[in-house]
């Protein structure tokens, strides 16, 4: 397992190219037509009959209180919390507080953990829309507390078919920004591991490694984890009528690492990669977290005319490009190059721009809105905004130090960046939307041999978004 060239193929197959043209390769789902309502994956996990333990409503950040279940209950929903919800053509529908391409929100989220101040130990499933727990399983008292990440295919498949295993992980990296940010502002020393055995980890929270895939561990704690043995645990709920999408589960089988030495070699070659972050000073946040995550969500359309400061452009790169603690690149490093267009910043004229180790180099100068606005897929966002950010990483240096899992962690790594860029925007009282793209136009305009694996379009919004709000539980879950 872990071969590169399975993840070469999968990037090469699933490339959007502007002919429209797909290639004929039997793995992909030829007869599938994307937004079939009447195979729409429902938008959560659940256990029928299994009783909910329902967490805080009070999400207030206690300085000083250390990690017990008023803490948990403030990371979960600002992380995957429903804060919004619409009805819309007779059906709700759900919002929760990290972004999601298309609302799909394919991610859920477990907390395993030892005894902790207010929760018994144990394996658990988040439930968003409760806001509460469902106890899996058994943990042992001691185990240290960390958070479980996986990834339901079908969900963002069934709107972005194969496409949709790269929307996996972009979708948990926007997610993880939140939950890093939160975990710093409460003394916490949060992780993001990607060097596990995967089907150890997906037996521990009953993932059944193909509709359902283990993404990322996140110990709470700083030091790198280890997970308790998988117990028997209750397996939910997600589809009646699954799809499988055979490509998506190559792509991610290709990266699996099946015993401990594995793991162990994965991260000792990634212990050296990557390319130094640089110096370049981050501002910080002005506002209340908890504030600007329910304020946030995806722009869909900019005010051209507007012209943004010049902190939206150096200061939000210089936040969201911070060094991600975790274990699938060197300290202080980035898997990540960072491309733009520049249409509308104060002090710096439009053109084309490369970031890297917190350095502004000009590519070329004069207005590129048309062509960015091409480059992501002919949508006008691309090109509407202050700027546009193109989050790429060199692949050849990335798979070949660490094997088709470097795909993923790539993949994952620009979704925290796009993350990040959403909360200092929206922090700045301005805006941001994730964008796809056509890969080698990309490439080709900016003279790059890195590939790009997220677009991020920062400005300032042609309408107010509507903010989120706190817990809001079904009548029959409320507390008297």
């Amino acid at each position: 397992m872990n071969d590169p060239e399975a993840a070469r193929g999968y990037h090469r197959l699933t490339m959007h190219d502007p002919s429209g043209l797909r290639p004929n390769d039997p793995r992909l789902v030829r007869d599938y037509q994307p937004l079939r309502w009447d195979r729409k994956p429902p938008q959560f996990k659940t256990y029928p009959g299994l009783e909910a333990i329902l967490l805080p409503d009070d999400i207030s950040l206690i300085p000083g209180g250390g990690l017990g279940v008023g803490l948990l209950s403030r990371l979960l929903f600002l992380s995957a919390g429903v804060v919004r919800t619409a009805d819309l053509a007779g059906e709700k529908v759900y919002f929760r507080a990290a972004g999601s391409a298309g609302n799909l929100s394919p991610v859920e989220v477990y907390v395993v953990t030892g005894d902790m101040a207010g929760l018994d130990a144990g394996v658990y499933h988040y439930e968003p829309v409760e806001h509460a727990l469902v106890r899996l399983g058994d943990a042992p008292a001691e185990t240290p507390p960390a958070l479980v990440l996986t990834g339901v295919p079908w969900r963002t498949a069934w709107k972005y078919r194969e496409r949709g295993f790269r929307h996996l992980y972009w979708d948990a990296g926007t997610m993880l920004a939140q939950t890093l940010a939160l975990a710093e502002e409460a003394g916490l020393v949060a992780r993001v591991e990607l060097g596990f055995v995967d089907h150890v980890v997906a037996a521990l929270v009953g993932a059944d490694g193909v509709h359902e895939v283990a993404l990322a561990v996140v110990p709470l704690t700083g030091a790198s984890t280890t997970l308790p043995d998988p117990d028997e645990v209750t397996v939910g709920h997600l589809a009646d009528d699954p799809l499988e999408f055979p490509l998506v589960t190559l792509a991610q089988r290709a990266g699996d690492l099946a015993t401990d030495e594995d793991v162990e070699g994965w991260r000792r070659a990634a212990a050296p990669l990557g390319t130094p972050r640089g110096s370049s000073d981050a501002p910080s946040l002005r506002r209340p977290l908890d504030e600007v995550i329910r304020g946030r969500g995806s722009c869909r359309q900019f005010d051209p005319r507007r012209t943004a400061p010049g902190e939206l452009l150096g200061g939000a790169m210089a936040w969201a490009t911070r060094a991600v603690p975790g274990d699938f690149v060197a300290d202080g490093a980035t898997l990540l190059d960072h491309y733009l267009t520049v249409h509308a910043v104060e002090g710096v004229e439009p053109g084309a721009y490369r970031w890297r180790s917190g350095e502004l180099e000009q590519l070329r100068t004069g207005q590129v809105r048309d062509v960015a606005a091409h480059l992501c897929l002919d949508q006008a966002l691309g090109g509407n905004g202050a700027y546009t950010a193109f989050h790429c990483a060199p692949l050849d240096d990335v798979l070949g130090a660490l094997g088709s899992r470097g795909y993923r962690a790539a993949q994952l790594e620009a979704g925290i960046v796009e993350g990040r860029l959403h909360l200092f925007a929206y922090d700045r009282g301005l805006g941001a939307t994730g964008l796809t793209f056509y890969d080698r136009e990309v490439a080709r305009f900016f003279a790059s041999e890195a590939d790009p694996m997220l677009v991020t379009a920062v400005g300032a919004p042609d309408y107010a978004p509507v903010p989120g709000g706190l817990p809001r539980r079904p009548l029959h879950l409320r507390r008297n």
